[in-house]
This record gives structure tokens, sequence and C-alpha cells, in this order.
């Protein structure tokens, strides 16, 4: 009997883990549906050279992103820093726009937004992040 209760306990403890750990993915990747005419907030986050979102469907033809950025105490590159953003299609890969800079920062943080068109409404897009120096050098390790 106690054998059966601490495997009982056992298993009860390793789904508990597994149904939170599932969450926190889930929570993670942000909204997948935006939703026209409405805000979110879909969280910060650090990266070197490119970024790519998780897919996410577009209702509306006409997407707004806002973005705050700065450049990080810990980057050890010369100069500004260059951020760049593109909507990619999730079924070709190919760009559907194209990049567009949200400013360069030297420390600062540095808030834009703009408007991407999408060509119709309920696309699957990947948002697209490139961060380049403010001399127009690309880096990986920026």
């Amino acid at each position: 009997m106690k054998k059966t209760y601490k495997a009982r306990c056992l298993f009860v403890a390793l789904v508990m883990v597994l149904t939170i750990s599932m969450c926190s993915v889930g929570f993670a990747s942000g909204v997948e549906t935006l939703p026209l005419d409405t805000w979110y907030f879909v969280g910060s986050f650090s990266f070197t050279g490119y970024n790519i979102t998780p897919v996410k469907t577009v209702e509306g033809r006409y997407l707004t992103i806002y973005v705050d950025f700065y450049k990080p105490s810990w980057d050890s590159g010369t100069g500004g820093v260059k951020l760049e953003i593109a909507i990619k299609d999730y079924y070709t890969g190919s760009l559907i726009t194209n990049f567009v800079s949200m400013g360069t920062s030297t420390g600062n943080t540095v808030s834009n937004s703009t408007t991407f068109d999408l060509g119709y409404s309920g696309r699957k897009v990947h948002i697209y992040f490139k961060e380049k120096s403010a001399d127009g050098s690309s880096s990986i390790s920026r």
C-alpha cells in the first residue's frame, strides 16, 4: 500500500510540473491571433542579430506595431544600435513588407510606431526584427 501511495504522489507531482511548464511556454509566445482594433502587450525580450516571432494571425489588413527599445549596457559594440522591423508571410517565408527603421539607440530608450499593410485580413505572419549597428553594418554579435 505504501508503494502505491508513493507512486501516486510522484505521478501527481509529475503531472503538475508538466502542466505548469506547458502553460509557461504558451504564455511566453504571446497572443497568436491579433484581433482588429485591439491593443496587446506582447512582452519584453532580448536578442542579438535577428529575431522572428511565432506565427501570428492578424485580423484586418493593417498591423500597427509600437516598440520601445534601447541599446543595453552590456553591448560592447561601438556606436548606436538600429532596430528594423519587417513582416514575413508564414506560408512562403517571403517578406510582405520592406524593413522599416524604428530608430537608433545609444543607450537611451527609443519609442516609435509604424503601420504595415499586410495585403488582406486574416493573414498568418511572422514579425521579423533585425538589429544593426547605426552605421548600417549587420552583426550577429550586436
